[in-house]
């Protein structure tokens, strides 16, 4: 019976073994090496596209510190704003206001100054002191419509309207906190003086005639924020007329006052 050698088979075909090993042994080792090259250019291509978006992120924050310190150390800023809040008059009764027993119709029993809009629009300039202090002067034109109810002795009411257009120039003194980030807050305080550009005729009885100049204290708080090109700064502002404004025409309309004053709470948009 006849065996066969597997040593002698293997023998006979070792040439066709090697060889065939060999193949194998190169084309795993290619397809290995194909694989690792892929990865590495898959890890180098996220590296990459991360160091891009925080090269931009570090650009865009270093052109945000550069203007915001530009703009804090240049010694004028300019800018302009927009402005609407509530305005009013505050009054002061005089001792013509009447009593229930009075029937006349001249006679006031109630005088009620209503809140209304007022809009403004103006320049800013803005003097920088240093990174803290800054002195601003806010050149504005407002529109103001301000409001008075009657209610007469006989029963009868009527509405004294007082329409003005003012030119006011705040000198304001600001100051700012520290910045975080780009956002900072600040006070400002000062005083306004304002003229009428809007004249108001004697000739109509019922008319409620004021002054054409005033003069304000104002106060008030805002936010900075910088952006690359300008600074958006919106404010709240308190505004408290100082002087009485009224002029006694010895009508029915103005005989119950003794005193007009304003008070106006404002916000502002500033662009700079």
């Amino acid at each position: 019976m006849h065996t066969s050698n597997i040593w002698h088979k293997l023998n006979i075909h070792r040439n066709q073994i090697v060889y065939c090993c060999f193949t194998l042994a190169f084309l795993l080792s290619g397809q290995h090496s194909f694989a690792q090259t892929k990865k590495n250019r898959a890890t180098r291509s996220v590296y990459s596209n991360s160091y891009k978006k925080n090269s931009r992120n570090a650009g865009s924050r270093a052109i945000t510190g550069r203007s915001r310190n530009k703009k804090q150390m240049k010694f004028l800023n300019y800018g302009f704003f927009i402005g609407a809040g509530s305005t009013k008059y505050i009054g002061e009764h005089s001792t013509a206001l009447g009593t229930t027993a009075d029937t006349s119709s001249n006679t006031s029993l109630l005088v009620t100054p209503k809140n209304s809009i007022g809009l403004s629009l103006g320049f800013v300039m803005n003097f920088n002191l240093d990174r803290t202090w800054a002195i601003r002067l806010l050149p504005t034109y407002s529109i103001y419509e301000r409001n008075i109810d009657y209610l007469f002795a006989d029963s009868s009411s009527t509405t004294a309207v007082v329409a003005t257009n003012m030119v006011e120039v705040p000198l304001l003194l600001k100051y700012r906190s520290q910045l975080r980030g780009t956002k900072g807050m600040y006070l400002v305080a000062g005083v306004k003086p304002a003229f009428s550009v809007s004249a108001q005729k004697a000739e109509d009885k019922e008319i409620l005639r004021v002054a054409n100049t005033n003069i304000s204290i104002e106060y008030g708080f805002g936010f900075d924020v910088y952006f690359s090109f300008f600074r958006f700064s919106p404010e709240i502002r308190f505004s408290h007329g100082l002087g009485n404004i009224l002029i006694q025409d010895n009508n029915r309309l103005s005989t119950p006052l003794q005193r007009l004053s304003t008070h106006n709470v404002t916000l502002y948009l500033h662009f700079e």
